[in-house]
């Protein structure tokens, strides 16, 4: 096992959580596109809807994954080894990308984003790389709460519910899979634990300037 390989499993075991699978609510951008009506309204938690208006940094994204691709480009793009001129150049074509399927699976942003974030775990360490992809998710989903009405509405009718990204896929980082010996679903749930921290502290931060 490589080192990166051994940095990430001691993280899943010191910040993974088990969830009972009759309390959780899954979405994940799939959702989007589901015939299902509820599916749909709940894959708009999911960083790939694109329905969203959030302002930063004097301009608008219209996606999670946008403002998330965004933001990576500006903390770490030059200081991982990309001169100021191929990150401005992603940048202005990230712009240009206000569909956040096409933000997440464009070669010319995707490539991007994973060649800084793989740059910086071998710069920085996992940890740290983590980390400050955690901080990052909870100010966008905070964000994106604030200037969503629909998002807001979701999380208060679903807010019985422990919501969690389906990573069905194999991604315990991003959400949760599903441990068919323990019946229950782990993960690091990144984004659903963002979720629940703002909606509890929902009145401060619909109070913010």
């Amino acid at each position: 096992m490589s080192k990166i390989s051994e940095e990430k499993e001691d993280l899943l075991k010191r910040y993974e959580k088990i969830y009972d699978k009759e309390d959780v609510l899954l979405f994940n951008s799939y959702m989007i596109k589901s015939p299902d009506e509820e599916e749909r309204e709940i894959g708009k938690l999911s960083n790939i809807w694109s329905g969203c208006q959030i302002p930063y940094d004097g301009k608008v994204f219209h996606s999670s994954e946008q403002l998330l691709f965004y933001i990576n480009f500006k903390q770490l793009g030059t200081i991982v080894g990309f001169s100021e001129e191929e990150v401005n150049d992603r940048i202005d074509y990230l712009m240009n990308t206000k569909n956040g399927f096409e933000v997440k699976n464009c070669p010319r942003t995707n490539y991007f984003f994973r060649n800084i974030n793989n740059k910086a775990k071998n710069i920085f360490g996992v940890e740290d790389s983590i980390k400050r992809h955690w901080k990052n998710t909870f100010f966008i989903a905070k964000m994106k709460y604030k200037y969503s009405n629909e998002i807001r509405e979701i999380l208060e009718k679903y807010k019985n519910k422990i919501w969690c990204e389906d990573s069905f896929w194999g991604d315990k980082f991003a959400g949760v899979i599903y441990d068919y010996k323990l019946k229950k679903y782990r993960g690091l749930n990144s984004l659903g634990r963002a979720y629940r921290v703002i909606y509890n502290n929902r009145d401060l931060i619909m109070g913010e300037s």
